[in-house]
């Protein structure tokens, strides 16, 4: 389904973006993405393994996940390999972004949001 309908979507945010700026987030591989969309109207945003681990779960579309895992026959464990597939996936689709030449940015523990939200903004040219 992913296949047929989301070729669908982009086109019609692309012809959106023909009359005004938008920007879209998603979570679509960097390699799908090359292959429908010029790569400079693209940008990737990252943030270093430890912040994953850190501040994943307390994102608010994921409230509440914490308190599935006690009760879960191991929690701890539950809780780690849930935010390790989180840090692979992002390790990977990185690794797709620096392939294919799209643009990302990688959010450390020194990153602000005004500093992100600045870089994003030159890349589309916003600024």
């Amino acid at each position: 389904m992913f296949d047929e309908s989301v070729e669908f979507i982009i086109l019609d945010l692309l012809q959106m973006g023909k009359e005004k700026q938008i920007v879209v987030d998603t979570f679509m591989e960097p390699a799908y993405l090359r292959e429908i969309v010029n790569p400079n109207r693209v940008v990737y945003m990252f943030a270093e393994d430890d912040l994953i681990r850190a501040d994943y779960l307390d994102r608010d579309h994921l409230r509440g996940m914490e308190d599935v895992f006690p009760s879960l026959s191991d929690p701890q464990r539950a809780r780690d390999e849930t935010l390790n597939t989180v840090v692979r996936a992002s390790n990977h689709y990185l690794q797709q972004a620096e392939q294919y030449q799209i643009k990302w940015f990688m959010r450390t523990s020194q990153s602000n949001k005004d500093q992100m939200l600045f870089e994003v903004e030159k890349h589309f040219g916003f600024r």
